[in-house]
């Protein structure tokens, strides 16, 4: 998925995501420490409808209720994990 498809699917606005791209990218922010990031997240077609919800640091959070948003859930804890 591109990023501009990626930011119309969560409704956040392109250039918004870029920045925060940029942001997180930017070479001369310190190094951050180690992180250890574990998680499992699937989606059963026999599993009731629920709400799948991942809570960030500093207040952010993402949720999904569908097998699509699990899997962009998933996507995106493995590239916060980076």
């Amino acid at each position: 998925m591109s990023v501009l498809a990626f930011s119309r699917h969560c409704g956040v606005n392109y250039a918004t995501l870029q920045s925060w791209i940029k942001k997180k990218s930017a070479p001369d922010d310190p190094p951050l420490e180690q992180r250890f990031v574990l998680a499992e997240l699937c989606a059963q077609a026999t599993a009731s409808v629920g709400t799948v919800r991942i809570e960030l640091p500093g207040g952010a959070c993402a949720s999904a209720v569908d097998e699509n948003g699990v899997r962009l859930l998933a996507v995106l804890v493995r590239e916060l994990a980076r």
